[in-house]
């Protein structure tokens, strides 16, 4: 079967210097990747195999995790320049999925032998409440862990994370929701749709991103850099660890606004918070007209 851009290995060495290897997928445009925490956990160095157009490792670090449900989310250290192809999550997977569907695993358990990652069809064999995974009738190996599993119309509903333990054959999966709960939480993605994530935001040219960066300035609240300091603080962690912070006031919101600007609603983010100290004064009238002029 054709290999969904989405699915990606995630690979690096640990802090003792040991390889390690597992699967990821991407959940944004901006080529955010979920894989499992015990991945991840010990990385000195992690990389991910980002696929088209860029066909080429990339570096990446952990941005958020939730350790008890075992996710990890990842960032690229360098904002990606083109968009990635993102996975159609399935918010309410719950409703349309019962014990004996059929389903499918992408991993690379076997990354020594193949460069694409490998199909593992299986069925979904129950749904244990206590622990909040889905079981599956599969064989799941080292290096699966992050695969997703998804049904026949294609739609992400689960993440591999784990053999089971008491039967030989069988694996289990973490429900996307609680995948979904993560990203939520940072405000990577707003909504989720078949093939991908859309920014509805027009791209900027030269003059408005000067005049946008003239508005915010005229801002009392970002012109000082206290407060600058704050409202940057505010931002979703992926942002905001990407922002290249420069001593000058100008060259230091042009790179806020050059940041935001790689993440869908980044700018509407920024906006957000600039109101919520600035209130309204002539100036946010001003940058509000401005970003209404602009969209």
């Amino acid at each position: 079967m054709e290999t969904p851009g989405y699915v990606v290995r995630v690979f690096g060495k640990t802090r003792e210097g040991d390889l390690f290897n597992g699967t990821g997928i991407i959940v944004s445009q901006n080529g955010h990747v979920i894989t499992c925490w015990h991945v991840v956990s010990q990385a000195a160095e992690i990389q991910v195999q980002l696929p088209y157009p860029y066909n080429r490792p990339g570096r990446y670090q952990i941005c958020d995790r939730l350790e008890h449900d075992d996710l990890a989310l990842l960032v690229s250290l360098v904002p990606l320049d083109e968009r990635t192809n993102c996975a159609p999550l399935h918010p309410n997977w719950r409703e349309d999925t019962q014990p004996g569907d059929e389903v499918s695993v992408l991993g690379f358990s076997t990354e020594q032998y193949y460069v694409a990652p490998q199909h593992i069809p299986c069925k979904i064999r129950g749904f244990d409440a206590q622990h909040g995974r889905i079981g599956l009738s599969a064989a799941i190996n080292p290096g699966d862990s992050g695969a997703p599993v998804f049904n026949t119309d294609g739609k992400v509903i689960g993440m591999v994370n784990a053999k089971d333990s008491q039967r030989a054959g069988h694996g289990q999966a973490i429900p996307i929701s609680l995948v979904i709960k993560l990203i939520e939480k940072l405000g990577i993605v707003r909504k989720f749709c078949q093939t991908e994530l859309h920014d509805e935001r027009k791209p900027m040219n030269f003059e408005q991103k000067a005049e946008l960066v003239d508005a915010l300035l005229a801002c009392d609240n970002m012109r000082n850099r206290d407060t600058r300091n704050t409202i940057v603080d505010d931002l979703p962690v992926d942002i905001r660890s990407n922002i290249q912070r420069n001593p000058g006031n100008r060259v230091d919101v042009i790179n806020i606004v050059n940041t935001c600007l790689n993440y869908p609603n980044g700018i509407d983010e920024l906006i957000r918070f600039v109101r919520f100290y600035e209130g309204d004064s002539s100036a946010m009238r001003a940058l509000d007209r401005l970003i209404k002029q602009i969209s």
